[in-house]
């Protein structure tokens, strides 16, 4: 039963993060963890490990900073700049896309 509980707790939370408007302004900007070496092994896109929520980066140069759409549980969704390689996502965090868009990380 507790399975259930959780499930239904998520649907809504899901539920919820969906209604959610995107914020307006300048999108948050992240730490991240990259460089020429790590970047050819990092997994692309949204992925959860042990270590936490990641957005993995790939791109070869010239570097390019996008953004992305991040989806949480706590946060709700909003917008990150991230530069090529891993960026450490909030705890709850669930899904993370590329929104076609640049950005400038720094």
């Amino acid at each position: 039963m507790r399975l259930a509980t959780h499930a239904i707790a998520k649907s809504v939370l899901v539920a919820i993060a969906a209604a959610t408007v995107a914020s307006a302004g300048t999108p948050v900007s992240a730490s991240t963890i990259a460089d020429s070496e790590t970047t050819a092994q990092i997994r692309c896109g949204y992925y959860r490990d042990a270590t936490g929520n990641w957005y993995g980066h790939c791109d070869e140069g010239p570097r390019t900073d996008i953004i992305i759409r991040v989806e949480s549980h706590i946060e709700g969704r909003y917008e990150m700049c991230v530069k090529p390689g891993l960026t450490k996502l909030d705890d709850f965090a669930y899904y993370a896309v590329y929104v076609g868009r640049l950005c400038n990380a720094g």
